[in-house]
């Protein structure tokens, strides 16, 4: 009996290219609990969640400090000012790309301690002002560390933040789980959707939309970004000067003739300033920009390039001949550190730190090509509201594949709902990449297999023992 395949086809090609039509303005997903595994024709350098990258020690010199230092600390290096009227400013990369492919102690030390003081922190103790400010540095850190992170891509630089997305889905980026907090993991999407924006809204509706001017995005189309750290005394004063100043950079804002041209996240956003301000001319009005000088209101494309100084005309790149500025942490007993402390808060228990390779390569099911060397993982529980818990694990591998001598470092961060059995804690996910988590607790013993969504291909399986 002949099949005639012919429609089985026509629907295969039309569920494809349904899938990749281009997205016009950005779409709010369902953030995964599984982050993406970087494919095997991605760059090897790129390294796509936000996790420490250096244990910290007693040694440390930034452990002491405030988290908003530390921030104001790493604004002021690595975000330059270009011009002074209007205030506007570009991004270092390439000096960040250098001093992390170099392993700059310096450098690491600073990222790794805010990333572990962020992931330390419960925000939910702090006072409105102070949440805000956090989740604001916390977001802008966070995307130029993503880029940080994915710089080079197929041996060049990338030229936008979309660039790190790993699906047909551009935006893919911005609702990744990527950035740990004391609460779980969150995408840069959860953080102004989930945490900034719900600060702003009083009674029943939004009451201040000038947070977007604050949040950056490591691109050209959205606020500038500032040199220096947003603190809760000074909250007011800094969303005032950004959007007014904003409102007087061309990209975001110009007259020409009788038209107002805006940014195009005016028009994404639209709803929202008009709930604050009923109407957009209200806005602007109140911002600087007289209701007299235009009749008719455009929106500009969006700028998705990086803000990358290296990218601006007129300015020369020097690199850096002083090391990073360090801030001498004060005269107090410093308390020794774990390797996944930062982990740790009321609802967080570390079970372990899951370093040492038994078997890289378990055999199974499935043909699996990579084999681990190398783990640093740390592996915990924590209380959710319902009153079960979930269990997830953060950290980094080394590995190799087959028929390949080049050692590729990954970032893991993965959490579900814990299911119990006897001894043995695991979580089994099929979001994104089907991953299954074990862990023996008599013999302290991890086991980690990740497989594709559809079936036939084997990521990795390897068993690690914890401390």
């Amino acid at each position: 009996m002949r099949i005639n395949i012919l429609p089985l086809l026509i629907t295969f090609i039309l569920v494809i290219s349904i899938g990749c039509q281009s997205k016009k303005e950005p779409q709010i997903g369902l953030p995964k609990k599984v982050i993406p595994i970087q494919e095997e024709k991605e760059d090897k350098s790129q390294v796509d969640i936000i996790v420490p990258e250096v244990n910290v020690t007693e040694n440390e010199e930034y452990l002491s400090k405030d988290i908003f230092d530390l921030w104001d600390l790493f604004f002021q290096s690595f975000v330059p000012v270009v011009s002074e009227t209007p205030f506007d400013t570009r991004v270092n990369y390439k000096s960040m790309h250098q001093l992390r492919s170099s392993r700059d102690k310096d450098f690491l030390d600073l990222v790794s301690i805010i990333e572990k003081k962020m992931a330390g922190t419960d925000v939910s103790k702090m006072e409105p002002e102070a949440k805000i400010a956090f989740y604001i540095n916390a977001y802008n850190y966070s995307a130029i560390r993503l880029v940080n992170k994915g710089f080079i891509k197929d041996g060049e630089m990338i030229s936008s933040i979309k660039d790190l997305s790993k699906s047909f889905y551009s935006l893919e980026i911005l609702i990744r789980s990527a950035i740990q907090f004391y609460d779980g993991i969150k995408s840069l999407d959860d953080i102004m959707k989930k945490e900034i924006k719900p600060l702003f809204i009083k009674g029943d509706k939004l009451a201040d939309a000038r947070f977007y001017f604050l949040l950056n995005g490591a691109t050209l189309g959205r606020a500038t970004l500032l040199n220096q750290a947003i603190r809760p005394d000074t909250l007011e004063a800094q969303l005032s000067f950004a959007t007014k100043n904003a409102l007087k950079i061309d990209r975001y804002a110009k007259v020409e003739g009788e038209t107002l041209k805006v940014a195009r996240f005016f028009k994404w956003y639209k709803d929202e300033f008009e709930e604050a301000y009923e109407t957009l001319e209200n806005f602007f009005t109140e911002n600087g920009i007289e209701r007299s000088t235009y009749t008719k209101l455009r929106y500009q494309d969006f700028q998705w390039e990086l803000n990358d100084i290296a990218r601006y005309s007129g300015v020369v790149i020097t690199e850096p001949k002083q090391p990073l500025p360090q801030i001498i942490a004060e005269e107090e007993e410093i308390i020794p550190t774990q390797p996944c402390d930062y982990l740790k808060s009321e609802k967080v228990t570390v079970l372990g730190h899951c370093n040492q390779v038994i078997d890289g390569r378990l055999s199974g099911a499935y043909p699996y090509k990579r084999e681990v060397l190398e783990a640093k993982i740390c592996l915990y529980t924590r209380d959710l509201e319902d009153g079960e818990r979930s269990l997830g694990i953060n950290g980094n591998i080394i590995e190799i594949e087959d028929e390949s001598n080049t050692r590729e470092n990954l970032s893991l961060a993965v959490e579900d709902k814990l299911k119990e059995k006897k001894d043995v804690l695991k979580i089994r996910i099929a979001e994104g990449v089907r991953t299954r988590l074990e862990y023996l607790q008599t013999d302290r013993r991890l086991e980690v297999r990740q497989t594709s969504v559809l079936p036939g291909k084997g990521f990795r399986k390897f068993l690690l023992q914890c401390e």
